[in-house]
């Protein structure tokens, strides 16, 4: 299963469940959790993806993937509300930054709030999977200073109301542009972003001619700003 299916994961209520790896090619991966299961066939790259259908919070549950060369197990996951943080370091800024962190770290402890963390990674290519293992982390003394602050006390004011298990995927980068963040598909429909489409397309076929081509493009913009100011340029 991709990394996000990992023990003490917490998956969305009241929708339908889609799980997805990766095995090997043309092979079956059976996946189950409590007493539900459902079936898929990895595509020729491996890829495979089901849904479970839609289930109401609780837990903890056993989330299993079985193919014939391989079984899976995330325990102790939670059905719940799953929350999307990200940003830049506004959304980056952890609890231990916060005014009276240490208080409010001590009394944190709700194994019902849980937060895993996205490792900071850039590629020129869409990625299928992670780096590394993801790890899910129960809120508590020893791990709710690393959480975002905006989503840790969004969801534990939430959950006084809203009486169910809270899931946070904290995916942030401090000073990033919006761009990176956004699909290929939708960047191709927005004006003045094919010039930079095309080339991020060669550089992933061919690093030292895309570079070239950088550097021709550069070129040219400066020579633009030089001849609209009268040579002055400034950065």
């Amino acid at each position: 299963m991709s990394g996000l299916f990992a023990d003490h994961a917490v998956l969305q209520r009241d929708r339908p469940i889609n799980v997805y790896g990766h095995a090997g090619s043309g092979e079956e991966v059976t996946v189950s959790l409590a007493s539900a299961s459902a079936k898929a066939k990895a595509d020729a790259q491996g890829a495979w993806s089901l849904t479970l259908p839609a289930m109401t919070a609780g837990g903890p549950f056993t989330l299993t993937a079985r193919a014939a060369s391989k079984t899976q197990t995330a325990n102790d996951v939670l059905v719940g509300d799953v929350w999307l943080c990200s940003g830049q370091s506004n959304m980056e800024w952890p609890v231990r930054n916060t005014l009276d962190a240490g208080s409010e770290v001590a009394l944190s402890a709700n194994d019902r709030i849980r937060q895993v963390t996205i490792a900071r990674a850039n590629s020129a290519a869409p990625r299928t999977d992670f780096d590394a293992p993801l790890e899910w982390q129960a809120a508590g003394p020893t791990t709710t200073e690393h959480f975002s602050a905006a989503c840790y006390y969004f969801v534990r004011e939430l959950q006084k109301t809203v009486n169910v298990p809270q899931g946070i995927i904290s995916s942030n980068w401090g000073g990033s542009r919006i761009e990176p963040w956004m699909s290929e598909s939708a960047l191709w429909t927005l004006p003045d972003y094919q010039q930079p489409l095309e080339l991020l397309g060669e550089y992933r076929a061919n690093k030292p001619v895309a570079f070239s081509h950088w550097g021709e493009i550069w070129q040219k913009w400066w020579n633009e700003q030089r001849a609209a100011t009268g040579g002055l340029v400034s950065r």
